[in-house]
Parts: C-alpha cells; sequence; structure tokens
C-alpha cells in the first residue's frame, strides 16, 4: 500500500506547469466540483468528455500583507496533479 496523506499536511502540489503552487495551512480539499455562473451549475466535473470529475482545491498564501483582503483558490482536476509535497507535525503521532 502506498503512503497515506492527510490532506491537512499538503504544503505544495506539484502541476502539469512544472511549477510547485504553495498550499496555505490546512486548506486542501479534495472532492467533485463543478463550474456556476450565477447561481446556477454551467458544466459539472465529470459531465462533459476531458472534464475530470475529481478535483484537488486550495487557499493560495498570500504574496505580500498589503494585498487586498481577497482570498484566492486554485482548484485543478486530480488528472493535472504530479505529486504533492507534505511534511507531519512532529507533535502528532505517525502510523
Amino acid at each position: 500500500m502506498g503512503p497515506s496523506i492527510d490532506l491537512n499536511d499538503v504544503t505544495a502540489v506539484l502541476l502539469t506547469d512544472g511549477v510547485w503552487h504553495a498550499v496555505e495551512g490546512a486548506t486542501a480539499v479534495v472532492g467533485s466540483y463543478e463550474f456556476r455562473h450565477n447561481g446556477r451549475a454551467v458544466l459539472g466535473g465529470g459531465g462533459t468528455t476531458g472534464v475530470s470529475q475529481m478535483g484537488l482545491a486550495w487557499k493560495l498564501p498570500r504574496k505580500r500583507k498589503t494585498q487586498g483582503s481577497a482570498e484566492e483558490w486554485l482548484a485543478v482536476p486530480l488528472s493535472s496533479i504530479l505529486a504533492v509535497r507534505y511534511g507531519t507535525d512532529k507533535t502528532r503521532e505517525v502510523p
């Protein structure tokens, strides 16, 4: 069996663009997703050929404290992930 990765421990994600994308705190979530416009679903993940149903989303860290208060998130299909960087809090017991 491969590694069991706790989403709370993910610190960065390597995408097919070849760039490691940092993850803010314990914000990574996995699930199905859809695109919405004015509160109405316009495209559900997996509903169209070539669109992954499952994805990973996370909050991007702010580059500077002077940026506005808006949070930025990145959401990608699981098929675009090459690797995940993660670390375990040393105070927790690791199986």
